[in-house]
């Protein structure tokens, strides 16, 4: 009787205790599993907000380029002696906006805000944009300044638009009107209808006012209208505190539907992307393993004590459930950030071998071609795409490095050479920045060494890269030397920039590391490059290191095993180095061409080239010196960035000589990158008789061969 009255007030607690324990259970899995669900729905909501900000970003700058090559063809025209051509600018104007379908409109106005110029108008025309906001705003900036609109309905097609425009200006500086192009906002729409977001999902679009843009799946009443600023508490403070992007729940929003929000800021135009997905929708699987839990707690209120080793045993389980989610979730993560490091990566190296495509696809469009240049032109093309593939593949690899299983393409290489490339590689960008790319000739035993060049151009391309990048005033150096002790080679790459903090230089070769986020914001870089180029080095037997202060500049260097080459022969010493002699092949009327480029001497060669002219070329300043005295020419073309001399050193020199030996002035003109107007003093102080920034634009290039060639 003892032991049944013990049984009878036991089995109930113990069936009190197992089922408190299961009702635990249930709450704490069912808590997990919510969580879980709002994490995947967060990161969906991520990843939309990211395809819209990057899609509207190209849109936006495709745009902004169409503006600015207006605006260059109607300041080209003003130039003219015979001014404005109102058919040519219109037809131009046309083609611009044929290129680009989510224009409602390209046009012109006067001073006055009368549209003057674009598709369909017919001169004189009534329509004026004068009370245009966007009007108002180029009217009193400046010229660099771009300006956007209110969405406003088109007084000239009907449609919703917002507009993006810039100041024009006339011969004097003075306000001359306005170049604006229109996007249809039911384009914009378009776009947004191309996303999966299920059936009860939002995408917005809004401005920096939080006035509505456009929405998908619209909605009706004064909440879906263009214009409208009515927004959730919870945008409202997520937009007050400042950030650029970020996340919210609202529960207020338009049409009473719970989402989970996530913002971006476009970088190009103060516009906001918001995407949403329904909590109704992306909790549908929790709803339904709620009502499964709760049925199972319902059904284990009747069970007994054999129940009990039943639930410890599905506890068990659903702890083993619990762990291999959480296993799953860390297993995506990973893989999430491995895809997001390769695309980084990809974008940042692809885009330079672009260059010789570009270029010479240009010169194939020109009239007047033999069919031996255009198959020379043809194979240009060819060995840049076949660049690119291989840069393509060998960016593909990289990710063979943490699995150790890359493999090395060993083959001999000249270091000079290598350096010289890469200078090369970037003349234009450091000119356009005022900065002097340097490469000290190095004394090495050998000519030439064994490694993996193709790996080696890879890291000096990322290291002078960040050299440009980071520097604002002064040079970048770039040096290689022969350590017979150690028995390596030792580059290094090194600038006059903003320098990197001591307790941040541990930290810039893990990847995705950056100096500090204002760096980060200013110069943008996906902190990848340097983590790769030590994998890059360590699995060629060598290593990288920094030494660098804040405000006096960085010096990477970079060591490698000094191998000779299967070719190598021993170089020269200094004393026994005797200056290359050029064939003189000018006569009088012989243009020289000096560019450290060789794409850049090929495209204005052969532009001089199908107008009569011949053309010698030469590499650097120092060349150009020795052509000039062998030779006479009737005009030189001079680049003013360059290895071993520069354009300005080179005209003070070949002044300095022409009073010497009472010779006539040899008008030079300078063709550089540099476009800014101290660099054409600067220019006029060497020597210089003339000035014309690239890209080369012909008929600029003939005027001013017209004007000096006698």
């Amino acid at each position: 009787m003892k032991n049944e009255n013990t049984l009878r007030w036991l089995l109930p607690l113990l069936v009190a205790v197992a089922n408190l324990f299961v009702g635990s259970l249930v709450a704490y899995s069912l808590y997990e599993s919510h969580q879980l669900q709002a994490q995947r729905a967060l990161v969906q909501t991520q990843n939309l907000a990211t395809i819209l900000e990057q899609n509207l970003t190209e849109k936006l700058r495709s745009i902004d380029l169409a503006l600015r090559s207006g605006r260059d063809e109607f300041e080209r025209q003003q130039a003219a002696p015979a001014g404005i051509d109102g058919d040519q600018l219109d037809h131009f104007l046309t083609r611009l906006q044929e290129r680009l379908p989510e224009l409602d409109g390209l046009r012109m106005t006067d001073a006055d805000g009368l549209i003057r110029y674009g598709q369909g108008i017919h001169r004189p025309t009534a329509a004026r944009l004068a009370d245009r906001d966007y009007f108002a705003c180029v009217r009193d900036g400046d010229k660099t300044r771009r300006c956007i609109g209110q969405p406003v309905k088109s007084r000239v097609t009907g449609n919703w638009i917002a507009a993006l425009s810039y100041r024009l200006e006339d011969r004097r500086g003075q306000f001359a009107g306005m170049i604006y192009a229109t996007i249809r906002i039911a384009e914009l729409t378009r776009l947004f209808s191309e996303l999966e977001m299920g059936a009860h999902g939002s995408l917005i679009l809004r401005d920096s006012q939080a006035r509505l843009l456009t929405r998908y799946p619209e909605i009706a009443g004064p909440a879906g209208e263009v214009g409208n600023a009515k927004v959730s508490p919870e945008f409202r403070a997520a937009l007050a505190s400042g950030r650029s992007s970020g996340s919210y729940v609202a529960a207020q929003t338009s049409d009473d539907v719970t989402r989970t929000y996530t913002y971006k800021r476009l970088p190009e135009v103060d516009w906001i992307v918001v995407a949403g997905l329904a909590e109704d929708e992306y909790l549908a699987p929790w709803y339904e393993q709620r009502d499964r839990y709760i049925a199972f707690a319902l059904l284990f209120l009747a069970a007994s004590l054999f129940a009990v080793r039943m639930v410890y045993d599905y506890w068990q389980q659903q702890i083993k459930a619990a762990e291999a989610l959480r296993q799953a979730r860390d297993t995506a993560d990973a893989a999430n950030r491995a895809k997001s490091q390769f695309l980084a990566v990809m974008s940042h190296e692809l885009r330079t071998p672009l260059n010789g495509v570009l270029g010479m696809a240009q010169i194939l469009m020109m009239a007047n071609i033999t069919e031996a240049e255009r198959i020379d032109y043809a194979r240009t093309i060819n060995h840049s795409g076949q660049s690119l593939q291989t840069l393509l593949n060998d960016i593909l690899d990289l990710s063979k490095i943490e699995a150790g299983r890359m493999e090395l393409q060993v083959a001999d290489f000249a270091p000079e050479q290598l350096l010289q490339e890469t200078a090369r590689l970037f003349a234009e960008a450091a000119g356009n920045k005022g900065l002097t790319i340097t490469v000290d000739r190095p004394q090495l035993p050998f000519s030439s060494y064994r490694s993996d060049p193709l790996r080696l151009r890879q890291i000096l391309i990322n290291l002078v890269n960040n050299a440009v990048k980071f520097t604002e005033r002064g040079e970048i150096r770039l040096q290689v030397r022969h350590d017979e002790t150690l028995g390596i080679l030792r580059f290094e790459v090194s600038d006059s920039g903003i320098g990197i903090p001591p307790e941040k230089q541990a930290e810039l070769f893990q990847p995705f590391s950056q100096v500090d986020d204002s760096f980060t914001r200013r110069y943008g870089g996906t902190g990848l490059g340097l983590a790769i180029s030590r994998n890059l080095l360590q699995l060629m037997g060598g290593d990288i290191a920094v030494a660098s202060q804040p405000g006096h500049g960085a010096s990477f260097t970079f060591t490698l095993p000094a191998q000779a080459g299967a070719t190598a022969v021993p170089n020269k010493t200094a004393s026994e180095l005797a200056p290359a002699s050029v064939a003189s092949a000018a006569t009088a009327d012989c243009i020289l061409l000096v560019d450290d480029n060789k794409i850049n001497r090929k495209v204005v060669r052969t532009l001089l080239g199908k107008h009569g002219f011949r053309v010698r070329e030469a590499e650097d300043g120092a060349q150009a010196l020795a052509l000039l005295a062998e030779d006479d020419f009737s005009l030189v073309l001079m680049d003013c960035q360059m290895p071993v001399m520069d354009g300005y050193t080179a005209t003070r020199l070949l002044r300095q000589r022409e009073a010497e030996l009472r010779q006539p002035r040899l008008p030079v003109i300078a063709l550089t990158a540099a476009a800014f107007e101290n660099d054409r003093e600067h220019c006029a102080a060497a020597g210089m008789d003339d000035f014309l920034s690239k890209p080369v634009v012909v008929e600029e290039l003939l005027a001013a061969i017209e004007r000096w060639q006698p």
